[in-house]
């Protein structure tokens, strides 16, 4: 987006600048703001690519309350759900990983985050024409054995 890139740049940008944008650059900005800023290459790497995923979709905060409101439903207490990947989110995470295994943890991250999705919708019906596509985008990370089916 226009406000991504400015962050990016450290300077103002223009639409423009944004169709003119190359990969190499996009993966720096992704690389930067949706994985280092946020410290997602300090979680388990077996949810680093849905936790990349989820912060470019959504936002790096929502991605982590979706996290956070993953954890505790398998027993992973991770303190008041702030948005903040810090300690106690990454213990519950770690821990998770151990005693879950990573397909179980990615396969209920997917499952909040279609929630998340059907959330949108019922907010606003208008949404649902686009509902299919965020569905398979989410579905696409789940373990290959996995089968899911959601519905509004």
């Amino acid at each position: 987006t226009q406000h991504t890139l400015t962050l990016g740049r450290g300077r103002e940008v223009s639409v423009d600048d944004v169709k003119a944008l190359e990969k190499n650059e996009a993966r720096e900005i992704y690389y930067a703001w949706y994985y280092i800023k946020p410290s997602f290459n300090m979680l388990p790497a077996a949810i680093q690519p849905i936790m990349l995923d989820m912060a470019v979709n959504h936002g790096v905060s929502r991605a982590v309350k979706i996290l956070q409101d993953a954890l505790p439903s398998y027993g992973f207490p991770i303190g008041k759900i702030d948005g903040k990947l810090g300690p106690k989110t990454l213990g519950a995470c770690n821990g998770a990983i151990e005693i879950i295994g990573p397909q179980r943890l990615i396969t209920l991250l997917v499952n909040r985050r279609v929630i998340f999705y059907e959330n949108l919708v019922r907010a606003n019906d208008s949404q649902r024409r686009v509902l299919g596509g965020w569905i398979a985008r989410a579905e696409s990370f789940l373990p290959a054995e996995t089968t899911a089916s959601w519905s509004v």
